[in-house]
């Protein structure tokens, strides 16, 4: 089985690699996607729409409806988190993976500590960590912590000692720059002409850039042909200055595989995040045709299947699409469902309040 580097691209939606959002910029991810497998057609459901939550769902299936009353970035705990649910990171564990996570935010915000902890994470890595390592350079530093560009540099020498090692790894990455309004990184940005003084549009930028050349990093490693690299959106961008470009067409996740070999394939079929799960799970040589949770692999059983092979999400199958927002997880059966994944965990499932996507 392949190696593993999961990319959670903050916001990064798809619409901010269509040319008319980004004001004549592209995004330099565009480059990636001619040598890798393209989802197209990538629905945001209800209860995904923030990070752990997004988190959540692509890793477990599972939509995050969350015990007792609780706002859904202010849910922090120390006890097990969905203790019991089996993610792709418990699966990996098994298989005898390490399995790492590297972000520049506070661990400790939305619970993301104890779901990385509970499921099986060997090493995480957060603010806290870079504030010690790094404690004098101010400027790799915005709102929610660590820039990106540190956070990749990091990344790279960390990929590159577990990728010496013999034992498989995953190799899981939170950017923040592109976390609305948007954290444009003055490194990036002085050269080259600011897209019409719009932060987040600025922010996207750089961040593609940073993306694009960590893949390539990698691909130019000695180590390329036995790693599978994931990019996605952790969710559609909450309110920020280029929300009036983004509302102009339908809302899509950002989600591709960058296969060693190059390979490329346009996906066009519906998906959400409960696929991409069990989707990564087969480009990386699991033998993973069962439902996980309420995802099943949209590559039918393998990566090496032609797109006429592909199939729709197994939710977006039976729910139609609703706009911008699929509201899918409010359904008895699926409440059910989630309250047996949290156990005895402090009672019952509520409904929580995420900021819309559309506002």
């Amino acid at each position: 089985m392949k190696k593993m580097v999961f990319i959670y691209a903050e916001s990064m939606e798809a619409n901010f690699f269509d040319n008319e959002v980004v004001q004549g910029k592209p995004n330099a991810l565009n480059d990636m996607k001619q040598s890798s497998i393209v989802f197209n057609n990538m629905m945001q459901t209800s209860y995904t729409g923030w990070t752990i939550a997004g988190m959540v769902a692509s890793l477990c299936g599972v939509p995050l409806q969350m015990p007792l009353a609780s706002s859904a970035n202010n849910f922090n705990i120390s006890a097990d988190f969905m203790p019991n649910a089996e993610c792709v990171s418990d699966l990996l564990k098994k298989e005898g993976y390490n399995v790492s996570f590297l972000g520049g935010a506070n661990l400790n915000f939305a619970g993301k500590k104890a779901f990385l902890k509970t499921h099986s994470f060997d090493n995480i890595i957060g603010k806290s960590y870079f504030q010690k390592k790094y404690p004098e350079n101010k400027h790799d530093y915005n709102k929610w912590g660590l820039r990106d560009r540190p956070l990749f540099e990091y990344a790279l020498n960390d990929y590159l000692e577990l990728a010496a090692k013999p034992n498989p790894f995953a190799l899981f990455l939170l950017t923040l720059d592109t976390h609305a309004p948007g954290f444009p990184d003055p490194a990036c940005t002085d050269k080259y002409q600011s897209i019409k003084n719009n932060r987040m549009l600025d922010s996207v930028h750089c961040g593609g850039q940073l993306i694009k050349e960590y893949i390539q990093n990698i691909r130019n490693s000695p180590y390329s042909n036995d790693t599978v690299i994931v990019v996605m959106s952790d969710h559609l961008a909450h309110k920020n200055p280029a929300n009036y470009l983004l509302k102009k067409k339908l809302r899509k996740l950002m989600f591709m595989i960058n296969m060693p070999s190059g390979e490329h394939q346009e996906v066009e079929n519906l998906g959400s995040h409960y696929d991409i799960g069990p989707t990564v799970l087969s480009s990386i040589g699991f033998d993973n045709c069962q439902a996980f949770g309420f995802g099943r692999n949209m590559l039918s059983c393998g990566v090496k299947g032609n797109p006429a092979s592909s199939r729709n999400g197994r939710l977006l199958e039976l729910f139609p699409a609703d706009k911008h927002l699929i509201k899918i997880a409010g359904h008895t059966r699926i409440k059910s469902f989630v309250r047996t994944k949290w156990g005895d965990f402090l009672g019952g499932i509520i409904s929580v309040s995420i900021e819309s996507n559309n506002s």
